[in-house]
């Protein structure tokens, strides 16, 4: 499945898509074109939406994966709808291959058959660093899948969700979606780990 390290810019190896399609599922609330900056460390991506309401940060390490290989920085910008859909289609124990070779975005996989996808890159922009701008007081930190399965509860009336940090009498993190039909609130505080 692996593909020589020294023809490829860029390669992970995961036990199985899960990590992939967290990633995914998060950066399709924002955008549909995903620009990733990959170096020795991990994978990051930033962006914000189009009504610059909603910023997401997101940094995975390369010790989440089984292997990783980035000897240097690179940029590069993915269609966001079209990796979701092929990480949907790997069954979630599947061990997955991403690559950039030639240009390409390549996802390979063993499930029941050997499976290769192949897709061009887009054109790189200049990053996006709105957050250097804004000051936080606190910091959440959480798994991808528990963010995953956060958005998706919290997203079920609406796309457009609110994240908002209270002191009561403890930090609480709360994400809410609310539209005509209803509304959907998940509360994240300490006593809930």
């Amino acid at each position: 499945m692996s593909q020589p390290a020294n023809l490829v810019q860029f390669l992970t190896i995961a036990k199985s898509c899960e990590i992939w399609r967290s990633i995914s599922s998060v950066i399709t609330t924002v955008t549909n074109e995903a620009q990733f900056e990959a170096g020795p460390n991990g994978i990051e991506f930033r962006s914000k939406d189009q009504s610059h309401e909603v910023y997401l940060d997101i940094f995975v390490p390369r010790v989440v994966f089984q292997q990783f290989h980035c000897p240097v920085f690179l940029k590069f910008g993915i269609r966001i709808n079209e990796f979701s859909k092929i990480i949907r289609r790997i069954k979630s124990r599947s061990p997955v291959e991403v690559c950039i070779q030639d240009g390409s975005l390549i996802v390979t996989t063993i499930d029941t058959f050997f499976c290769r996808y192949k897709s061009n890159l887009i054109e790189s922009r200049p990053s996006i660093s709105p957050l250097k701008e804004m000051a936080f007081d606190t910091e959440l930190v959480i798994g991808a899948d528990t963010l995953s399965a956060i958005l998706n509860d919290a997203g079920v009336f609406s796309d457009m969700l609110t994240l908002k940090t209270i002191l009561r009498p403890e930090i609480a993190t709360i994400f809410s979606g609310v539209d005509d039909i209803g509304a959907a609130v998940v509360c994240v505080s300490p006593e809930a780990h």
